[in-house]
């Protein structure tokens, strides 16, 4: 099934997934101590040589002084990219079928150099 799936995502040709935050727009500050900031972004995705415009809320939490968690999740569909939702038929001809809506969720710790 992976194989498919690399198959579908032009993997060979495009391997790697491209994302630059555009904009980002503060909705709603700290609620409580050690609640994140609350933010929406406008974003481009570039997965298997398509590029689409996409929404996403963003949080980032403070860890310390020099630390950061900056959060997302989203739903996306495939076909947004061009990418034919795949069939995998296996040895005992029983088909699966995989949805077009696929959920991803990101969390990056970013750290301040001290160098500076």
């Amino acid at each position: 099934m992976e194989s498919v799936l690399y198959a579908k995502l032009a993997e060979t040709t495009n391997p790697l997934i491209h994302f630059d935050i555009r904009q980002l727009v503060l909705t709603a500050l700290p609620q409580t101590n050690g609640s994140p900031f609350l933010f929406e972004s406008r974003c481009d995705l570039f997965v298997a040589g398509v590029t689409n415009q996409i929404s996403l809320p963003v949080s980032i939490l403070p860890l310390s002084e020099t630390e950061l968690r900056v959060a997302t999740k989203t739903s996306l569909r495939m076909s947004a990219f061009g990418i034919v939702v795949p069939f995998h038929i296996d040895g005992t001809n029983e088909t699966i079928r995989v949805a077009d809506e696929v959920k991803v969720s990101l969390e990056w710790f970013a750290k301040r150099n001290s160098a500076r």
